[in-house]
């Protein structure tokens, strides 16, 4: 998150520790950047004669956070949630554009040791199942954004939650937030939209072909309608991205990890042939559960060696626009 912090407040006593906690969280996870911008060469700024109270060691460090931040901006401006700590002490304004776009949005306001609660906690990635959906998106994860979210997880930033199957991730809008029009408790409403991402399946319409269920397209809809941040996948689920090396793997081990026999690999065989017999946005919606066996999506866990990404320019493409997301909000 984009962390907006007025000048003006740092004229005013008694606030010096929270803003240490901002100056923090800009160094190791969000993005700190002033209002009005940073002038290492104004000494006017009311950021210079409160930096000139600390000790000088530490007043480098604190330019150093402004300095590096201003370079971030310049390289990307693209941050989705803003947290505004204005002049008045008493509260912040949070600001989250909406799932669609940069249109749109809305605006809470926090008293600012809740806008330091909303920055300091984790962002949850809800998916189906913590452990094979984790292990679908860490080998999904672009190289340009792995080293970061294995940082993310260490640190504590981030979670991969289990949100249950599409029905259940369905109905955590109305648990997490009012109803809209209804009065929200500013908090609520804020971690809501800035501190959960949904992963939602695609699944089919069973009258259009290639097309996404209506149960899935109300899912989004709940999300997005409540301002909170939703992925749906463009194939049916998670293992329709399984690549043919991994379900090669599924041919020749069981879920046991033991080598397939005789028959039993002469069946699975049979299988793979008929899957990848079908056209690529055939194979992208068949059900996977039903046509390989119900515990396919173990590969992701299993096999992650063998999940090759990078040579499916349109799959790269899906998940590096994904992973840019989620580190847009954590």
């Amino acid at each position: 998150m984009k962390i907006f912090l007025d000048q003006r407040l740092l004229e005013t006593t008694g606030h010096d520790l929270d803003l240490l906690t901002l100056f923090r969280l800009g160094q190791e996870r969000h993005r700190l950047l002033l209002e009005p911008d940073y002038d290492p060469a104004d000494p006017s700024q009311p950021i210079q004669r409160w930096l000139g109270f600390w000790p000088p060691e530490l007043q480098e460090d604190l330019r150093d956070i402004l300095r590096q931040n201003q370079r971030r901006e310049a390289q990307n401006t693209r941050l989705r949630g803003e947290i505004w700590i204005r002049s008045d002490a008493a509260s912040s304004r949070f600001v989250a554009s909406s799932d669609e776009g940069d249109a749109g949005g809305f605006l809470v306001d926090l008293p600012l040791c809740e806008a330091l609660i909303l920055l300091e906690e984790r962002l949850h990635l809800l998916v189906e199942n913590a452990r094979n959906d984790g292990a679908f998106l860490r080998a999904l994860c672009p190289h340009t954004h792995l080293a970061w979210l294995n940082d993310a997880e260490a640190a504590g930033w981030l979670e991969f939650a289990n949100g249950g199957g599409n029905s259940e991730i369905g109905m955590l809008p109305a648990t997490l937030t009012p109803e809209p029009g209804t009065p929200a408790a500013p908090l609520k409403q804020a971690r809501a939209c800035g501190r959960f991402l949904a992963l939602i399946d695609s699944d089919e319409d069973k009258d259009k072909p290639n097309q996404p269920s209506r149960a899935s397209d109300a899912i989004l809809r709940a999300w997005r309608s409540r301002g909170m941040v939703a992925h749906r996948l463009r194939r049916r689920a998670a293992e329709n991205y399984l690549p043919r090396a991994a379900l090669e793997l599924w041919v020749h081990t069981s879920s046991a990890g033991e080598a397939t026999q005789g028959g039993a690999r002469e069946a699975r065989q049979r299988k793979l042939d008929a899957f990848f017999a079908q056209p690529p946005e055939a194979r992208h919606r068949t059900r996977m559960r039903a046509h390989f066996d119900k515990n396919i999506r173990d590969l992701f866990a299993q096999h992650r060696h063998a999940l090759i990404w990078h040579e499916d320019d349109a799959v790269h493409a899906e998940f590096l626009t994904l992973f840019e997301r989620i580190r847009e909000h954590t």
